[in-house]
């Protein structure tokens, strides 16, 4: 999936409260992002009735640590509002990477 050509040019980036409960930063999910090794917009439906379906990404964090970032992403407006990063589960590893097989 070439996700990265799909979002170049300039975008705003902001990060909520909720996504530094981890201890993981804005850089690590930029370097998470950037070098994903699996991506998918969205990859499940929102829990949270009348929000966009989040897009998620599984990549290393900036000391390699596999990491998982979610995110609201607005194509139109060039909008990612992340809200959660943490360290990679299993299961959401699976989540996505079956997400982003059926959008190949």
């Amino acid at each position: 999936m070439e996700y990265n050509k799909e979002m170049e040019g300039k975008w705003t980036i902001t990060l909520t409260g909720s996504a530094y409960r981890h201890d993981f930063t804005r850089l690590d999910a930029l370097a998470a992002i950037s070098r994903a090794r699996l991506a998918a917009d969205p990859f499940e439906p929102s829990r949270i009735t009348g929000a966009s379906d989040p897009a998620g990404w599984i990549g290393p964090a900036v000391d390699g640590t596999d990491i998982e970032v979610f995110a609201e992403v607005d194509h139109r407006a060039r909008t990612i509002a992340i809200f959660h990063i943490m360290e990679a589960r299993p299961h959401v590893i699976r989540t996505i990477e079956k997400a982003q097989k059926e959008r190949e």
